[in-house]
């Protein structure tokens, strides 16, 4: 494709399981499929659909002109890997590509890198024109594959800077075992040369906050969450304790303070009339508290019910569907 060329040298791949024979693509030693995916045929039909589920960001690509809103602009702010554990952050394995260097209080999601990336002729056979195909019909699947390759490639530029990183990555199973660092450098260096225009519009930037992109996706795609941050009702109700442990605090102190001073000066009609309604409004405070946590709880259970009832219309629909269609089957038989 114009603009673009594979950004490192067929001597620097780290995977050496497919090789191009004339116009074709085939495995080494018979293993005629994706590495890593026995299941998958080198066919662009398998292999395309597969790599861009794999690879593709739309969620954050759509949000990618507002990001700016909840992250620094730069590609570059990508934490290295002895930094997340400096800062106290838990590596989370993630095979979700959206979620790749989002993170969430002492936990940072990564996609650990597949091997058809390590790969000089995948990329030269399914991502860059060349004389295996003339595209045909794949072209903007193909361009939207290879902008999400060379920007998620582009983060491990970032991600493993030392050999300190590389034996995290290692130790973490995000890059093949037994690289060492010199060869890993040969092959991530040209990726420094990947401007913003070559990649999707998330890798524009780095790090994400997974409870800025969860507020920030409802105004910008109206969706109710961009990913859960947590999955116990335990956990979600948690995070109002604080708060509301100090809120009530505070008016407890006010309110006994409040007493001590009608006890010792009752005479003070005005301070005595405040009090009173300081009283009713704490109370009805308390009240509007209690009935928004019951509201809540309420709401996820009731959107967990509903979920499930569809599930379990649908799958009788299909039954019923399948059942007549086989009675039709058999009275065409006959």
């Amino acid at each position: 494709m114009e603009g673009y060329n594979i950004p490192f040298a067929p001597n620097a791949q780290l995977c050496n399981s497919l090789e191009i024979q004339g116009d074709r693509i085939e495995g080494v030693d018979g293993k005629n499929y994706l590495p890593s995916q026995p299941s998958l045929s080198l066919n662009d039909s398998e292999v395309l659909p597969f790599v861009e589920e794999d690879l593709h960001t739309p969620l954050l690509d759509q949000m990618s002109p507002w990001l700016w809103l909840l992250a620094t602009p730069k590609s570059t702010h990508v934490t290295p890997l002895h930094a997340n554990m400096v800062k106290g952050r838990n590596i989370v394995i993630t095979e979700d590509p959206e979620l790749h260097l989002v993170w969430y209080s002492d936990k940072v999601f990564i996609k650990p890198v597949p091997s058809y990336l390590l790969s000089y002729a995948f990329w030269s056979a399914f991502l860059l024109h060349d004389k295996r195909h003339p595209e045909q019909g794949h072209g903007t699947t193909r361009l939207r594959i290879l902008q999400a390759a060379l920007g998620y490639m582009r983060t491990y530029l970032h991600l493993i800077k030392h050999e300190s990183d590389l034996r995290v990555a290692k130790r973490e199973h995000l890059i093949p075992e037994d690289l060492d660092f010199e060869r890993w450098t040969a092959f991530i260096a040209n990726f420094k040369y990947i401007e913003d225009w070559q990649v999707a519009g998330r890798y524009h930037y780095g790090d994400l906050r997974l409870t800025r992109l969860n507020f920030w996706v409802r105004p910008i795609l109206r969706r109710w969450k961009f990913r859960k941050e947590q999955w116990q009702y335990s956990d979600y109700f948690a995070r109002y304790v604080a708060p509301l442990f100090f809120i009530f605090t505070t008016w407890t102190v006010v309110l006994d303070s409040m007493q001590v001073g009608l006890s010792s000066r009752p005479q003070w009609t005005e301070f005595a009339s405040v009090s009173a309604w300081f009283s009713v409004v704490t109370l009805a405070s308390v009240a509007a508290v209690a009935v928004f946590l019951l509201g809540v709880f309420g709401v996820l259970a009731g959107r967990e019910i509903i979920y499930a009832l569809r599930k379990q219309i649908r799958k009788r629909f299909v039954k019923d569907a399948w059942l007549q269609r086989r009675e039709i089957s058999k009275k065409e038989l006959d």
